[in-house]
């Protein structure tokens, strides 16, 4: 059966084999990958797949064409329709998928903060910092790297506003998986609590709660 060059399904399969290669450093393979995905998308492009194009763009030292990409995917969040919620997160939890290194993770958060920062949308990597609390559990980093996140992401971004509920959600969970001690969790507004309990697999008090979304 030939496939159609527009069928949204085969634009998402190449997009996460985009995703994969990144995360694997084999940064050549995931451009072209993210190109044939653009392609296949036509004019319904998605920030999911711009906004990871550009991170390996910066990833690989391509930094000008980078953040140039990235510019073009912070506009998305603006947009209308505005990007869906899912989409929103990958770019960050895929930078921790890539590397476990904090002097990487220093060479590139600052130009998504000034990027996102320069377009009004900071909050996005909020919610993605967010995001990735569920990651942190299901790969089971190790307590010194996931509590190197949190340090990393509070030196880089905590000056932003939109970004001190997201890190203190990040830190409770985080105290949390590595010590089991709750009691950073219990402190929290329930509200709050009600967002992070699911992230880590447990089981919120009074049903699901909110998503956290984006400003």
């Amino acid at each position: 059966m030939k496939i159609d060059s527009r069928d949204p399904k085969s634009a998402l399969a190449q997009g996460n084999r985009a995703k994969v290669l990144a995360c694997l450093n084999r940064f050549d393979a995931a451009l072209a990958a993210f190109d044939q995905a653009r392609q296949l998308q036509g004019d319904r492009p998605t920030f999911d797949t711009r906004s990871n194009r550009a991170a390996t763009l910066l990833a690989c030292g391509r930094r000008d064409e980078g953040r140039a990409a990235l510019e073009e995917a912070a506009r998305m969040l603006t947009s209308d329709p505005p990007a869906r919620s899912s989409e929103r997160t990958s770019i960050v939890r895929n930078l921790f998928l890539r590397t476990k290194d904090p002097a990487e993770w220093r060479r590139l958060i600052p130009d998504f903060v000034e990027v996102f920062a320069h377009r009004q949308v900071v909050a996005a990597l909020g919610q993605g910092l967010v995001a990735s609390i569920r990651t942190l559990r299901c790969i089971k980093a190790s307590p010194d790297v996931s509590s190197e996140w949190v340090r990393v992401w509070r030196e880089l971004a905590g000056g932003h506003k939109e970004m001190a509920l997201p890190l203190r959600l990040l830190g409770a969970a985080v105290h949390y998986l590595a010590s089991g001690d709750d009691r950073p969790l219990l402190a929290l507004p329930v509200e709050e609590r009600r967002i992070v309990e699911p992230l880590l697999g447990l089981e919120p008090d009074g049903g699901s709660g909110p998503e956290f979304k984006i400003a």
